[in-house]
């Protein structure tokens, strides 16, 4: 999504919802390498600061669910 005014820092997403997928889900909560955590991070707290909506669709809940218990991360779900 690409702000009407060209500038990302100053843009203002109120009422914009943004949906994290598996990958960005996994680089939140640290399961990827450092660089992919800082870079998700980064990219939250920005989108965070100009008042985005944060969500994600039912299949990324269960395709976490099933990594995070291959991973013996969870227990039986």
């Amino acid at each position: 999504m690409q702000p009407e005014n060209g500038n990302l820092l100053s843009a203002n997403y109120r009422n914009v919802d943004f949906y994290y997928d598996t990958p960005i889900l996994l680089n939140l909560l640290g399961y990827q390498s450092e660089e992919e955590k800082k870079a998700a991070n980064l990219l939250h707290e920005q989108l965070k600061k100009q008042k985005a909506n944060f969500c994600f669709f039912y299949h990324a809940e269960t395709e976490m669910k099933n990594i995070l218990s291959g991973k013996n991360i969870l227990s039986v779900v």
